[in-house]
């Protein structure tokens, strides 16, 4: 129909318009939207035409949203930012015989695109390989979903006396989707074949008249802050400990934390590590946590066992804590070992001078006398100890308050505990 209306028309007005003209008076056919009206009066659905047009649109439509989608796709990957791994070395007492285990922790910045590897081999310090601890290289994977792994050596004991001695953990050749940070990690090998305290952390000389750590005169030098590690500048850093201690905070496995100067609030640790005499100690929860260290709780001392208890069991299940059947240090002890504290079961009462070794004399401005940056949640007050004195019923306990207030104690009186156990780190 619409070629015969051309034509007619063409044909009526053939002198009067041009060709441009018939087209501009058929326009209106075209223009009528997806239908058209036919000569007989009915309407001729156009759905070829309307077709033909929507897939011009959904053409162009596709390429914008192509478009859209390669920048979606180029912001995700701007964003898309490989974890790094770093390693971080720890320290283990050696031992008379056998082996003990030193532990290095690797730790992912962010959760990685499924497991990773990487490649890692010890390389001697002064430590000597095969002599001091047993070599190993290999493989290791973190799984998807994680950000830790540990990697463990062990260290062969012996009982001939020496220095500290260190090896090196290297990690190379990453997988595809990751990144090395702190790829090398020192651990120390702590040599306990003789005694080691710690020193008071007293730091300052001081005369008649006032404290005065720059003068060093000859009745100076024979005060406590010219002898010892904390008088020693090369073992006075205060990375690791105040003065000459020297402390690593553990997770709740035994591991050393990442990162080492993290804030208790943000990042809690449940024991510490005494690199200087090899002790690892307790670390109490925050005052109302609950469970079963909390720094609130306070205990009776018991000890039923008659070779060490100097003569008198003390006073069973009198203190105030959540669980009422476990308020005396015997039962604490036996329940903090039940749970396995940071991976072990040898947890006990301190004896007097284990408790006085962590003492901090140098910090007395803060009113405690211990470092509260690895013992947060302490009290100024007493905890028990082990030692029994020359009375049955009386027990040694050691404050934390300055100044010192050690001192005697009956043992069905209530105060806090904090445990220890020998060796370091696995």
């Amino acid at each position: 129909m619409l070629e015969f209306a051309c034509l007619m028309g063409g044909a009526l007005l053939r002198r009067m318009l041009s060709g441009l003209a018939c087209l501009l008076l058929l326009l209106p056919f075209f223009m009528s939207g997806n239908q058209a009206v036919a000569g007989d009066g009915h309407r001729k659905d156009k759905s070829k035409d309307h077709a033909y047009t929507a897939h011009v649109e959904t053409d162009d439509e596709d390429r914008m949203d192509s478009g859209k989608s390669n920048r979606r796709r180029e912001w995700h990957e701007a964003d898309d930012v490989l974890p790094t791994a770093n390693i971080s070395g720890g320290s283990v007492v050696e031992g008379l015989s056998g082996k003990t285990r030193l532990i290095f922790a690797v730790t992912l910045s962010g959760l990685a695109d499924g497991h990773v590897d990487v490649r890692y081999a010890t390389v001697d310090g002064t430590a000597r390989a095969g002599a001091d601890y047993s070599p190993v290289s290999g493989t290791l994977t973190i799984p998807a979903g994680s950000t830790t792994a540990i990697i463990k050596v062990d260290v062969k004991g012996e009982s001939v006396p020496e220095s500290d001695e260190t090896l090196i953990m290297t990690l190379f050749s990453p997988s595809g989707n990751l990144l090395l940070g702190s790829a090398t990690a020192t651990g120390t090998i702590i040599n306990d074949d003789v005694s080691r305290m710690n020193d008071t952390g007293i730091t300052i000389l001081a005369d008649a008249v006032s404290l005065s750590p720059a003068v060093a005169t000859s009745v100076l030098l024979g005060q406590d802050a010219a002898y010892g590690r904390d008088a020693d500048p090369f073992l006075n850093s205060n990375a690791d400990g105040r003065a000459g201690f020297t402390f690593t905070k553990l997770d709740s496995t035994g591991a050393p934390l990442a990162d080492q100067t993290a804030i208790y609030s943000i990042t809690p640790w449940d024991c510490v590590q005494d690199n200087v005499t090899g002790l690892m100690w307790e670390v109490k929860t925050p005052a109302g946590a609950g469970g079963l260290r909390d720094s609130t709780y306070e205990y009776s001392w018991y000890n039923s066992d008659p070779t060490s208890n100097g003569g008198f069991a003390g006073g069973s299940n009198l203190g105030i804590c959540a669980d009422t059947v476990n308020c005396d240090t015997e039962k604490f002890v036996a329940a903090v070992n039940a749970v396995a504290l940071c991976g072990y079961t040898d947890w006990r009462m301190p004896g007097k001078e284990e408790l006085n070794s962590i003492k901090d004399y140098g910090v007395s401005t803060t009113g405690f006398s211990i470092d509260l940056n690895y013992f947060p949640n302490t009290f100024k007050a007493w905890y028990w100890s082990a030692t029994s004195a020359y009375h049955p019923v009386l027990v040694w306990g050691v404050g934390f308050s300055y100044p010192d207030n050690t001192g005697l104690g009956k043992k069905d009186w209530i105060d806090h505990v904090r445990l220890v156990r020998d060796g370091g780190v696995r």
